[in-house]
């Protein structure tokens, strides 16, 4: 019997979980709203925030990826559904 070997992109350790890493992206704006930090914190702090942001995208697009999409409904009133279509590249680096 041949194993197909399926590509699946894990949380990895180091990232943390998507509620984690959203509450700790508000503190890093909230802080860089008061205006109170020096400019090396603030770019630091900056910094921080733009991974804590690419680790949230990158959870919420693994996320919608898994999602099914209705497509139809036959004539018995079913719902007839298909993965949703992970092929487009979504990513932030895609998008610079």
């Amino acid at each position: 019997m041949v194993k197909k070997k399926v590509k699946k992109k894990v949380q990895s350790e180091s990232d943390p979980p998507f509620e984690q890493a959203l509450s700790d992206l508000a503190d890093v704006v909230g802080k860089l709203e008061s205006g109170e930090l020096s400019l090396d914190d603030a770019l630091g702090e900056y910094e921080r925030g733009i991974v804590l942001l690419k680790t949230c995208h990158a959870q919420l697009s693994r996320a919608e990826r898994r999602i099914e999409v209705l497509s139809r409904i036959d004539e018995d009133g079913r719902a007839i559904t298909e993965d949703y279509d992970d092929s487009q590249d979504d990513s932030l680096e895609a998008k610079q």
